[in-house]
């Protein structure tokens, strides 16, 4: 820590993982005390520049990485460790982008747990529609195939195959699909990153906890 802390009064650059590793359930884990301790060794006149990655993993082509950064942070000596680490929290879960994996699975598990297993391909286009409006209109940064109608419905599509591929949902006709009551996501307990529906939901969720709708 004292090396690095070295780094940072020389004017250079260090990378901290404030989590201490990667989420194993979609929630954004707590920041680890090593970032308060680094910063009080370092002194008073450092900046954080906190960075968020998002996964759109639920699809059957290629994921795509969605990268924000900024904007900085200035470290106080008047800030607590608390207080620090939930701003830089904060700041990090800010910048996450709302995709249709997170969307589409928010969905799913409502409609399970409505009961309602069927689902028409319009319908949840319609739903799903609806709701990331809802999302940009509080603020959250959306995926931008999110707000283009054409670039949705392809991304709708490469969901739902994705879904009838992992057998999350079962394809009745070319337009209708039905929850594989065998799938129990809803019931999901342990290492969340085995199930995708939560696992992106528990995304979602973060970003709701914190300023969303």
């Amino acid at each position: 820590m004292q090396f690095f802390a070295g780094v940072l009064k020389q004017g250079g650059i260090c990378l901290l993982s404030p989590e201490g590793r990667l989420s194993p359930d979609g929630h954004f884990w707590p920041v680890r005390s090593g970032l308060y301790r680094l910063l009080s060794l370092a002194g008073s006149d450092v900046a954080i520049l906190p960075v968020n990655t998002t996964y759109d993993f639920m699809t059957r082509k290629r994921m795509r990485a969605h990268v924000a950064a900024g904007p900085e942070i200035e470290v106080s000596a008047k800030l607590n460790k608390v207080e620090l680490e939930q701003r830089v929290q904060r700041a990090i879960i800010s910048l996450g982008r709302v995709t249709m994996g997170q969307i589409g699975s928010e969905y799913l598990l409502w409609r399970r747990e409505a009961g309602k297993d069927r689902i028409c391909e319009d319908e949840f286009a319609e739903a799903l529609s609806a709701r990331a409006l809802v999302l940009k209109n509080a603020g959250l940064n959306l995926d931008e195939q999110l707000t283009e109608e054409r670039a949705f419905l392809r991304r709708l599509r490469d969901f739902l195959d994705y879904c009838v591929g992992k057998k999350i949902l079962i394809r009745t006709s070319p337009r209708d699909y039905l929850i594989n009551r065998d799938c129990t996501f809803t019931a999901f307990i342990g290492e969340s990153y085995q199930d995708p529906v939560v696992y992106s939901y528990n995304e979602l969720k973060s970003l709701l906890e914190h300023g969303g709708t």
